[in-house]
């Protein structure tokens, strides 16, 4: 390994006012990739970046331009993208479809109208606004289709 540069996309001022389109690294030193940060840059996805909206993949023009969406699974960077996408992302796509495909098909799921909040670990965790002692949850109604 030795020493490199990362190219930036967009130019960045330092707090000096430096103008800055690359960083250097240095052999040995760690970078940390801030993938729920980028996921939710609201230069990219706009003001609601933070807003959990699925319908945008859905509603014509919704979805940034291509050029300023990273070239993950479907524009976002969960997976990481390149020569280094995690291997199992399909397997976990597939495993997320069959799962959602069962439960839908299963049991109907009303919302109880909670207020959720959400923290950030080494995962996105939710939880009901005031009772953050309570742990993570997701109050659903869930009801049995089948009886």
């Amino acid at each position: 390994m030795i020493d490199d540069v990362l190219p930036l996309r967009f130019p960045i001022t330092t707090p000096s006012g430096e103008q800055l389109t690359s960083i250097r690294v240095k052999k040995g030193q760690h970078i940390n990739v801030p993938t729920i940060a980028i996921n939710r840059n609201k230069t990219v996805w706009g003001p609601d970046a933070e807003v959990f909206r699925p319908e945008r993949w859905l509603e014509p023009g919704a979805l940034p331009a291509p050029t300023s969406l990273t070239q993950g699974w479907s524009g976002i960077f969960t997976f990481i993208e390149g020569p280094r996408i995690c291997i199992g992302y399909r397997l976990a796509l597939f495993e997320y479809k069959v799962i959602m495909s069962a439960l839908l098909k299963n049991f109907e799921f009303k919302d109880t109208g909670a207020k959720l909040a959400t923290q950030f670990s080494s995962t996105l965790q939710p939880f009901v606004e005031g009772r953050k002692q309570d742990g993570v949850q997701i109050p659903l109604i869930v009801k049995d289709l089948h009886q």
